[in-house]
Formats: structure tokens, C-alpha cells, sequence
């Protein structure tokens, strides 16, 4: 249904703020193209601003006209569209000076368009049947302001090219919206062998045996690397302290470098048996494989 004639603003007969309402209220889709005729009668004085969209001002009745139809159809999608370039509105201002450019107006619509988050379709400045060219105006605008039948086909099929697009914008943002995202892990939310160990001392006391278990542990190791680095074993091996009888510390292997086939000795055997001192035909030891590693964790 079209509801023609008038304006946005109060100073023509029955402007758009005042008879909306005689839209149906099962209305899907509301189309406001306007500004054409106010662009004929505007002041300076009736524009008005976007900060304080007082009544009776141009900017001021534009937001009365969508606030309205927004809170009358809130299930209906509303679209806007500007006036198109208006020869006529040119003519008149030389004769009239105090008549402002219909920039103002389309600026206007924009403006409060945005500030109620409406669909434009933006017939001005895409220049769409500018009754500027005299081709447009042979062939569809007789009047420089009012399409003919073949004019008001064209003009109907491009509202709807503009509204289509609109609506498979929304929808494909729906769907992306409603895709889920692949989870991403950041380093702050890999666990450590280490902090999983720490975890596991706060959760339940650790006996003094295993504290000095696991400073053996890592006391051996230095050791092995030492003996490494040296030319000849040295001739006195070091001392592994004797684990506390009765308390063994328990250790997982969570991972093994690969290439590393040799066995490898628990802590559990490492610790079950105090450490003895080599006879003095013991003069060297089977060195660590080197590029090769074990990452322990404490069972819990």
C-alpha cells in the first residue's frame, strides 16, 4: 500500500509524522521515500539539528516519523530512501533564494536514518534518474519529478535489487554469527610438566623424603653431564644420597625423545636400593646418550 503526497516536516497538509498510522498493522516491509516537496518550502530556520530533533523542524519531524514507526511496527524491516536529484528543486531556488539545497535535506534523512540504525537506499547520491539529464527526463520523468509508468517500474525493481541485497547481507551474517569458532589455545593455557607437578605439591603434602629424592634426581643428572664433558671418567664417581627408608617417590614417563631404545630405570629402581660405592676396578661409566630425554611427572 503507498501512501502518497506531502512531506517529512508539519509545513505541508498531513506530513508523514502525523498519518503513518494509516499503514496496516501487519505490515512486513515499509518503504519512507520523502523529501522531495520539502525541498520546495524549507527555511533555514525549520532544519533543526540531529542533537536536539526539535518538533516542527525538519530533522526533528524525521525522527518523530521513524520513532513512530518503529515503536507502532516493530516486526516490520523499515527501509529508507533519499529523494532523487530534482531539476525542478534547482529552478525554483533561482527564483526563491531562501530555498536551501535539497542537500540539506537528503543530509537530513541520513543523519537520522543512522541514529535509528535503518536500512538506506540511497537514490541521490547514486545519481538514480537524475532529472538533470535530458534523456531521463524524455524517457521516463515527463515532469522532472515524477516517474511514467515505465519509470515507476524501473524504480520498483530497484528497490527490491536493494532490499534483496540487504536481506542476504543480514542472513549470511547470521550464519557466520552462528558457525563456531575453532577454538584456539594460547601459550597461557598449555600446562607445563612443571606447573602440573606444582599443582600436584599443593594439592597433597609432599614428605621430606621426596624432596630429597627429586634433588638426588636432578643431582644424578648433573652428574651424568659432567662426565660427559670430560675427556677420561673421573676417578671418583659421584655420591647418590641414600633415599629415606619407607618413602619412595613415584614418577611417570609422560614422554620419550625418539631414537631412544635403550631402557630406562623408574625412579622407583633408581631409589628402592641405596647407592653403593664403586669397587676401584670401576673406572668409567656408560655415558647418557646424548640428544636423548626423559620428561618425568608426579603421580598424583
Amino acid at each position: 500500500m503507498g501512501i502518497g503526497g506531502s512531506s517529512y516536516g508539519r509545513y505541508w497538509y498531513e506530513p508523514f509524522c502525523e498519518r503513518y498510522r494509516e499503514i496496516d498493522e501487519d505490515t512486513d516491509i515499509i518503504i519512507v521515500m520523502g523529501g522531495t516537496n520539502d525541498g520546495y518550502c524549507l527555511h533555514e530556520d525549520m532544519v533543526g539539528t540531529i542533537e536536539d530533533c526539535e518538533p516542527r523542524t525538519l530533522y526533528g519531524d524525521i525522527d518523530a516519523l521513524f520513532t513512530g514507526l518503529q515503536e507502532d511496527y516493530p516486526n516490520a524491516k523499515i527501509f529508507v530512501a533519499t529523494p532523487m536529484p530534482n531539476l525542478l528543486h534547482d529552478v525554483l531556488r533561482k527564483e526563491r533564494p531562501e530555498l536551501l539545497p535539497e542537500t540539506v535535506v537528503v543530509n537530513a534523512v541520513l543523519d537520522v536514518a543512522k541514529k535509528h540504525d535503518l536500512d538506506v537506499i540511497d537514490l541521490y547520491n547514486s545519481n538514480f534518474f537524475d532529472s538533470h539529464d535530458a534523456q531521463i527526463v524524455s524517457e521516463y520523468i515527463p515532469d522532472s519529478v515524477h516517474p511514467n509508468p515505465e519509470g515507476y517500474e524501473i524504480l520498483a525493481q530497484h528497490l527490491a535489487a536493494e532490499m534483496v541485497r540487504t536481506f542476504d547481507e543480514e542472513k549470511d551474517s547470521e550464519e557466520n554469527e552462528d558457525a563456531s569458532p575453532t577454538p584456539t589455545v594460547s601459550p597461557e593455557d598449555t600446562i607445563s610438566p612443571e606447573a602440573s607437578e606444582d599443582e600436584d605439591d599443593e594439592a597433597s603434602p609432599t614428605p621430606e623424603g621426596d624432596e630429597d629424592s627429586e634433588q638426588s634426581n636432578e643431582e644424578d643428572g648433573d652428574s651424568d653431564e659432567d662426565e660427559e664433558s670430560e675427556d677420561e671418567p673421573s676417578a671418583t664417581p659421584s655420591t647418590k644420597p641414600t633415599a629415606t627408608p619407607g618413602v619412595t617417590p613415584k614418577y611417570t614417563i609422560i614422554s620419550r625423545d625418539e631414537g631412544d631404545e635403550s631402557p630406562k630405570k623408574t625412579s622407583d629402581e633408581a631409589t628402592s636400593k641405596p647407592s653403593e660405592k664403586p669397587s676401584d676396578k670401576e673406572s668409567t661409566k656408560t655415558p647418557a646418550p646424548k640428544g636423548k630425554g626423559i620428561v618425568f611427572s608426579r603421580d598424583e
